[in-house]
C-alpha cells in the first residue's frame, strides 16, 4: 500500500489500461467490488488510461510513472489478442521499474480459447514479462483453460497464482 490518508486509512493505488469503453467499464466494476471488500481501512485511488492515450508520446511517460506507483495495474481488453506496439512499450517500461512492494497485474479479457492446450499469445507475452519482473499476474475472462494451469512460455510452464 503506497500511502496513508489521516492516520487510519491507507491508499490502494490502481492503474487501469483499457482497450475500449466496454473493457474500461468492466475494470471500473471490478474496482468497485474490490473497494467494498477492502473496507474503510483502505481508499482505492485509480488512474485510467485508454490505450490511445498511452500511445500519445507526450503522455506515455506519465502513464508509466502512474503504473510504477500503483499497487495494482488492470489491463482490460475486449478483442485484442495482441497489444498495440505502444501499449507493449508502456507495459515493458512499467515492468522494468524496481518495486519495493508486491505489485499485481490483473488482466480482464473476453478472449476465447478453442482447445484446452491453446494459449492466447497475449497471455504468454504477459506471463513471460510478469515472471521476469516479479509481478503477480492474475488472468480473468472467458477462456476455457484449467484453473491454475499456466500457458507455456520461453521459460517453460509457469504456475499461476
Amino acid at each position: 500500500m503506497n500511502g496513508r490518508l489521516a492516520d487510519t486509512t491507507m491508499f490502494f493505488k490502481i492503474v487501469i489500461a483499457y482497450e475500449d469503453y466496454e473493457a474500461g467499464t468492466r475494470a471500473r466494476k471490478m474496482i468497485e467490488r474490490l473497494a467494498s471488500q477492502l473496507g474503510s481501512e483502505f481508499k482505492t485511488v485509480s488512474d485510467d488510461w485508454k490505450f490511445e492515450m498511452i500511445g500519445d508520446f507526450r503522455l506515455m511517460s506519465h502513464a508509466v510513472q502512474a503504473a510504477a506507483e500503483a499497487d495494482m495495474v488492470i489491463l482490460a481488453v475486449s478483442e485484442a489478442e495482441e497489444l498495440p506496439p505502444y501499449v507493449k512499450q508502456w507495459f515493458e517500461q512499467w515492468a522494468a521499474f524496481k518495486r519495493p512492494d508486491p505489485t499485481a497485474l490483473v488482466v480482464l479479457h473476453n478472449l476465447t480459447q478453442v482447445m484446452m492446450d491453446e494459449c492466447p499469445s497475449l497471455r504468454s507475452y504477459l506471463q513471460s514479462i510478469a515472471v521476469h519482473s516479479e509481478i503477480d499476474l492474475f488472468w480473468y475472462g472467458d477462456d476455457h483453460s484449467i484453473p491454475g494451469q499456466a500457458c507455456p512460455t520461453s521459460s517453460g510452464l509457469l504456475a499461476m497464482a
